[in-house]
């Protein structure tokens, strides 16, 4: 089978202290960790008619997102710096899967802004900036608006600092099918037609902030979390 590929790689090296090569100058990795467990009465609504109250209640232990992860970053060259982050969420009250995927993606970043690669935040949920003073709790920001995504297949770029103020992203999420194993067609005018491009969805946002006031405008379109 002959097969015609066209990729864009972005990699970095985890590596140990002190270890220099061709001129590159690379930062040993930062190891870090965050446990976030409180103790929770939560209240469960039932809606079964046969039993005799509507409401009930329980103590629980629940761990907020719990996590840690490997990140770090490379010297290139004069201006050009490599980067990377992986990390995985923890149960730490031992409900659920031990471990499950979060952010973990590679980049570059020179003068002109940053490109990076892999699983992380949308520019649309990023763009809420430190507004949601609950994140990762029952509060959270996600339980009333749409757009807290964290997506898989992304391709990012980002703006340097506009005006010393505005900062640009735009990530693209291509739809990885074909007519072989996607279960689609290439006919333009089939609503299963695949989705086989580049920018299949994307995510983009424009954010601002000077002195105390900030402010941000983002869009999602298509993107595989928002539906």
């Amino acid at each position: 089978m002959k097969r015609n590929l066209i990729a864009l790689a972005v990699s970095a090296a985890i590596v140990m202290p002190g270890v220099a090569v061709a001129g590159m100058s690379m930062d040993a990795p930062t190891v870090y960790g965050l446990m976030d467990l409180s103790v929770d009465l939560e209240s469960i609504d039932l809606d079964d008619a046969a039993l005799a109250e509507d409401a009930a209640s329980n103590w629980a232990v629940n761990s907020h997102s719990s996590r840690f992860g490997v990140k770090g970053h490379s010297e290139l060259a004069d201006g050009v710096k490599a980067f990377y982050k992986i990390e995985w969420q923890v149960s730490a009250d031992g409900d659920g899967d031990t471990f499950k995927q979060r952010s973990r993606y590679a980049g570059i970043k020179t003068d002109f802004g940053s490109l990076q690669l892999g699983k992380f935040d949308t520019p649309m949920k990023k763009s809420q900036g430190k507004f949601d003073l609950f994140n990762d709790h029952a509060a959270d920001i996600k339980t009333v608006t749409f757009g807290e995504n964290k997506e898989s297949d992304l391709i990012q770029y980002t703006t340097p600092k506009i005006a010393g103020m505005f900062t640009a992203k735009l990530a693209l999420q291509p739809g990885e099918e074909n007519e072989v194993t996607g279960g689609c067609t290439a006919d333009a005018d089939d609503a299963t037609k695949c989705k086989d491009g580049l920018t299949d969805g994307f995510s983009l946002s424009v954010a601002g902030s000077q002195g105390p006031i900030y402010g941000a405008i983002a869009y999602d379109s298509d993107i595989d979390g928002f539906d």
